[in-house]
């Protein structure tokens, strides 16, 4: 079995985002395409209900751009609001 990774929505948003003119987010939006490919073969991904709720949000071809990703490569964890505000304390830290 797979170890876990929780991907929040920032990930698939650099993901999915038009290439930058900046240098530095550049660079990031390369990382994360090529750690993007590389953990569906090492991790199981997981996504939560508020994830799916994030990357609705927005352009219309953006989000369906955001919603693909995360539907090729994720599973949906089954949490509730507090859960998710223990999980944002935690990655707030």
């Amino acid at each position: 079995m797979k170890p876990k990774v929780y991907v929040e929505t920032s990930i698939v948003s650099v993901l999915t985002s038009r290439p930058s003119r900046d240098v530095e987010q550049l660079a990031q939006q390369q990382y994360t395409l090529e750690w993007w490919d590389a953990a569906n073969s090492k991790f199981e991904l997981v996504i939560s209900d508020f994830v799916l709720q994030e990357a609705r949000l927005g352009d219309a071809v953006a989000a369906k751009a955001r919603l693909d990703a995360l539907r090729a490569a994720t599973a949906v964890l089954d949490i509730d609001d507090a859960q998710a505000g223990a999980l944002a304390d935690i990655l707030l830290k």
